[in-house]
């Protein structure tokens, strides 16, 4: 089976060497996604709502590069901050 890395444009993650999701055949595999913005800093410290918006926004984004949306999405897992 074919292991391809999903890019995404930006890349907040890219300093930190985290991969935004793995294409395994025809799954998508999307890493755990945190309430970053395009420059990498925490959007809305102390304001779940922005961060769960953020968070979701990042999901979708890594979704949308591996080929796939949020409609064919199994288990969500979202790291918020305080």
């Amino acid at each position: 089976m074919k292991l391809e890395q999903v890019k995404t444009e930006p890349d907040p993650y890219e300093p930190y060497l985290l991969s935004q999701a793995i294409r395994a055949g025809q799954w998508l595999f999307v890493s755990g996604q945190a309430a970053a913005g395009d420059d990498g800093a925490v959007v809305g410290v102390g304001d779940f709502d922005k961060q769960a918006e953020q968070a979701f926004k990042n999901l979708d984004r890594a979704l949308r590069a591996g080929g796939s949306g949020l409609d064919r999405v199994a288990k969500v897992t979202i790291y918020l901050t305080t």
